[in-house]
């Protein structure tokens, strides 16, 4: 199914296919790869103070009114991603006991995972979009602006998964890009799971370079009897480089 182009959120035409990773836990990904099961999560229980800002926004109306989003923004799951390849601030923060593991993709195939799972209007419930950083004026600004024109009316709802791409500067070093998901009724699960096939959706599984190597090995072979296809190997981020200088004008 052909997925349009605005259902890519700050998300320019030419980079549909441009490689992301996420780092998770060995336990989480040994899960997904043997359950066959895509997990997503209502933004307000990720671990970030800063994610769906609207849920905690107040709009104030011209009478001095206060009414807020919190369940509006009920309806919404989501799933973090990243461009950055390779870096030692995502591993730390997403790999605590040095057993993490990262996975890679398309932006193209992670939205076509959802997206080709929904029968009815998918292009009003499955999004994927680019995170804005922005100053904390510049944040009140963008939200003023998206939700002048019919927000709550919006039936695209893609004003409202604009929203959870705003986050501050001091984030921008994440490079985030975020898999989003509207569900039609307001559920009490935290958590939405789509099925997957592993190789249809992941190009390459790179193992915590921290952990040990036959940590490694046993790792990889187990990834072995779940049929993945892809490239399997450890990160070298953390492996010692011995560095060779020549100086042939000095002697020892």
């Amino acid at each position: 199914m052909e997925i349009p182009e605005k259902n890519f959120i700050n998300i320019k035409q030419g980079e549909f296919d441009v490689p992301i990773y996420r780092i998770m836990s060995i336990e989480h990904f040994l899960y997904m790869f043997e359950s066959k099961k895509f997990m997503l999560r209502r933004p307000h229980l990720w671990d970030d103070p800063f994610e769906n800002i609207l849920r905690r926004t107040i709009v104030r109306s011209k009478n001095g009114t206060d009414f807020g989003f919190e369940n509006l923004m009920n309806c919404f799951y989501g799933q973090c991603w990243t461009l950055e390849e390779e870096s030692d601030s995502m591993w730390r923060i997403y790999a605590l006991c040095k057993q993490g593991v990262k996975i890679k993709t398309t932006i193209r195939k992670l939205l076509s995972i959802i997206f080709d799972k929904i029968e009815i209007n998918p292009d009003r419930k499955c999004f994927i979009g680019k995170v804005v950083y922005a100053g904390d004026n510049e944040i009140e600004e963008i939200l003023e602006k998206i939700t002048s024109l019919n927000f709550v009316t919006d039936c695209t709802f893609l004003s409202q998964a604009m929203t959870l791409l705003i986050k501050p500067n001091a984030y921008k070093y994440e490079k985030e890009v975020r898999l989003i998901y509207r569900s039609d009724s307001k559920l009490q699960e935290n958590e939405q799971f789509f099925a997957v096939n592993p190789n249809d959706l992941f190009d390459e599984v790179v193992f915590d370079s921290r952990m040990g190597k036959n940590m490694f090995q046993i790792y990889s072979e187990k990834l072995n009897t779940t049929n993945f296809f892809g490239k399997v190997k450890q990160s070298k981020l953390y492996f010692p480089i011995q560095y060779i200088i020549n100086k042939n004008d000095i002697n020892f």
